[in-house]
């Protein structure tokens, strides 16, 4: 039977062991960084502009008043622990939150676009692994936009530098520069600023929105201008001659009041198609231990002009902010998120715990046949 001074010597050396095991497989097994979490309650984030000013597709007047834009992610298959594929709903309405509106109105009557975005990123860098493929009009093919930076989430540990960040209007990415640190909350908030300057969407892509019919005097007919010959058709192919019966392009001219439309002897008019400018700036609100967006405010200057830049019409002003109720929830999501520092700590603990009861157990198991090598000498001797 062994000596119980053995016994327990094999029993500290056993757990030692055991801890030092934990500590060098823990961090494999289980993730101790702020990677984002799969389980999110705070998925959309909702900006509100009381005094909005849109044009309409189709009929091609103006709306101005309350409008609401949202940016809504939602967590798809496939996952694991460090990557993520995300579904990012964008949609413009007419209206917004605590607006009493028709009873006959429906969010579809209210809606002026929408478009859904997939990709992967990486759990913790933010970082595209994979094309975007989106839709903007439904029952139509998925298209695909390449790109290399950022939109559903910042860095985890986020730094102050500038990162690319997606615009879905422009359909690639543009600078986000680190402007400040603030403190809300208890935890530090980065802020980030986009600034997008007066881009030509339609000669990077074309559909209904980025190339319009607009009326416009025909002293301010550009040599360069397109022009559409009555009985032509303005389409994101380019002009076509109309289908048979087809009615004319709405121009906007349509809505205007009648003391300025065109009056005998008035100045003669010309329909010519033009062109989506989109600018205006974002101010990104990020956790700088999660990476996570908690705030956004957004100040947008779209419309239609002419190739040399200049403005025809407004296309959408739009100056919204996410509520303070909503910033608080989606700040207290964020604070759920550590980055790991505690944990990691205690690891480290349980690791040197686990050296220092393998020393001691070592150092026991030693000591006892050194003590059972004397006594079997001294045994000798005597005999």
């Amino acid at each position: 039977m062994l000596p119980k001074t053995r016994i327990a010597s094999a029993i500290i050396i056993g757990l030692g062991f055991a801890l030092i095991a934990w500590g060098v497989v823990f961090p494999y097994v289980v993730p101790v960084d702020a990677r984002m979490p799969l389980a999110l309650t705070q998925t959309t984030v909702t900006l509100v502009d009381d005094s909005a000013t849109q044009r309409m597709p189709g009929d091609g007047s103006t709306y101005t008043g309350p409008m609401t834009k949202q940016y809504h992610a939602e967590i798809l298959p496939p996952v694991d622990s460090d990557l993520a594929t995300a579904r990012v709903g964008v949609s413009l309405l007419r209206g917004a939150p605590g607006i009493q509106v028709p009873e006959e109105q429906s969010d579809l009557d209210r809606l002026v676009e929408a478009s859904v975005w997939t990709y992967s990123f990486a759990r913790t860098t933010g970082l595209n692994t994979s094309p975007l493929k989106f839709v903007d009009v439904p029952a139509t093919p998925p298209q695909t936009v390449e790109f290399s930076g950022y939109w559903v989430k910042f860095p985890s540990n986020a730094e102050q530098t500038t990162y690319e960040v997606f615009d879905s209007t422009l359909r690639r990415t543009t600078p986000a520069v680190f402007q400040e640190a603030i403190q809300r909350g208890g935890r530090t908030i980065y802020r980030y600023h986009q600034e997008i300057e007066p881009t030509n969407v339609a000669r990077n892509y074309r559909n209904f929105f980025t190339t319009i019919p607009i009326e416009i005097p025909a002293e301010f007919v550009g040599p360069h201008q397109e022009e559409i010959q009555p009985g032509e058709e303005l389409t994101p192919d380019g002009l076509q001659p109309p289908a048979d019966g087809a009615e004319p392009p709405a121009t906007g001219g349509e809505n205007l009041p009648e003391e300025n439309a065109e009056q005998p002897g008035g100045p003669e008019m010309k329909t010519v198609a033009a062109d989506l400018y989109h600018s205006g700036t974002r101010d990104f609100y990020v956790d700088q231990i999660s990476g996570m967006v908690i705030d956004v405010d957004e100040d947008i200057i779209d419309y239609y002009g002419d190739e040399q830049g200049g403005k025809l019409a407004d296309a959408h002003l739009f100056s919204g902010s996410v509520s303070d109720e909503q910033a608080a929830a989606l700040l207290a999501q964020a604070s759920q998120i550590s980055d790991g520092s505690v944990v990691r700590t205690i690891n480290w603990v349980v690791f040197g715990i686990g050296c220092l009861l393998t020393l001691i157990g070592l150092a026991g198991a030693f000591r006892i046949r050194r003590r059972q090598r004397k006594a079997n000498e001294i045994q000798e001797m005597m005999e």
